[in-house]
């Protein structure tokens, strides 16, 4: 499954996100300008990551406050999910969202492909094996929370 999921993170494609990263810090920076101040997290920290882990999967850009939202809920279900019992619910409400939000980002895909990891995962291939349909549901959820969490939260500490 690593050989498979490799495929879609090659040094040519983090090489050509990289200018286009630096373009929509760069943009999101001059939307705060004019204010003469800005709140780190909100203005980018958590908007960064999360139009550039839709961009890098190939969803639409315009869904990245959804994202974040099911990132935020299934990162804290890592975390600490033990000691918020009654937020179970919500989570795991999350989670499906999540899981049909991908598998209908796959069946679009498979109509009118769009360069992005979720694409690149549905069409790896190694010795005639592929990722199943849960296999790339669940690194497409994987690859969403561990880009905007973590993120998120260096560009928060660096601060």
């Amino acid at each position: 499954m690593r050989g498979l999921a490799s495929q879609a993170f090659t040094p040519q494609r983090v090489e050509v996100l990289r200018e286009h990263i630096r373009e929509i810090a760069n943009r999101l920076l001059d939307n705060v300008e004019s204010k003469g101040q800005m709140d780190v997290i909100a203005d980018l920290a958590e908007p960064l990551p999360c139009i550039v882990t839709a961009e890098m999967l190939g969803v639409p850009v315009e869904d990245y406050q959804q994202l974040k939202a099911w990132s935020q809920d299934f990162a804290e279900m890592l975390g600490n999910f033990q000691h918020n019992p009654d937020r179970a619910p919500r989570i795991l409400k999350s989670v499906l969202e999540m899981t049909d939000y991908f598998r209908s980002a796959m069946r679009e895909q498979r109509l009118t492909p769009r360069d992005g990891l979720v694409n690149s995962l549905m069409n790896a291939q190694i010795d005639g094996d592929r990722l199943t349909e849960e296999e790339v549901i669940a690194n497409s959820i994987v690859t969403m929370v561990g880009g905007q969490e973590t993120t998120t939260n260096l560009i928060g500490t660096a601060c």
